[in-house]
């Protein structure tokens, strides 16, 4: 299921990516129940489709600001938001399996039968996993980056602790944060700090 690509040379991401961003597609489909799904577009035109599933937070513009690995390895690369983040509309109550559904129905909207790669750091990671055991037939590649295919005790009370954090703040509003800023940015602020502990012990 993996195979080494060759090195990617590492680039500082750009503190605003759409500022050099004429060879990225931005565009919006919309899905069955009415919801948004943002995503860009870039590479080769018609080359070997490359999805890649940002994890929390993270949308859309996180993409590399040097270009250049994708187009010399002829990948057109597909960058998605999560519900919720960026111009994505959220979705109430749902679980981890729902956004790979949103996914299937952007390749199907794409023409896209399968993917040369699965890509997602973090939630994301676990994300393509996921969808990889689920349909492992939608992809030839898969690379979690920083994730894993189970939680030890601890990380389920971290998480748990960081899930917390966001949600008894009350700028949270139960969810509906979105239409009335500025949101739960100190509980967010909490549970990056809980995640950043679980990524250097």
């Amino acid at each position: 299921l993996f195979r080494a690509v060759g090195p990617l040379r590492y680039t500082r991401r750009m503190t605003d990516p759409t500022a050099a961003a004429d060879d990225v597609a931005d565009l919006r489909l919309t899905l069955p129940d009415g919801r948004t799904l943002a995503y860009t577009l870039c590479g080769i035109e018609g080359g070997q489709p490359l999805l890649r599933i940002p994890g929390t937070p993270g949308c859309r513009w996180s993409i590399r600001s040097d270009r250049s690995p994708w187009l010399a390895r002829n990948l057109r690369a597909i960058t998605t938001e999560r519900p919720g983040f960026g111009a994505s509309t959220r979705l109430p109550g749902r679980g981890f399996a729902e956004h790979s559904d949103d996914l299937a129905r952007l390749l199907d909207h794409l023409g896209i039968t399968r993917l040369h790669a699965g890509l997602g750091g973090s939630l994301g990671g676990m994300q393509a996993l996921q969808w990889a055991l689920d349909d492992p037939q939608a992809m030839t590649l898969c690379a979690p980056i920083c994730a894993s295919s189970e939680l030890s005790a601890m990380n389920i009370a971290f998480s748990t602790v960081a899930r917390e954090a966001i949600m008894r703040d009350p700028g949270f509003q139960g969810g509906a944060y979105h239409d009335s800023p500025p949101g739960p940015n100190i509980g967010l602020a909490v549970a990056r700090m809980m995640a950043h502990i679980t990524y250097l012990s």
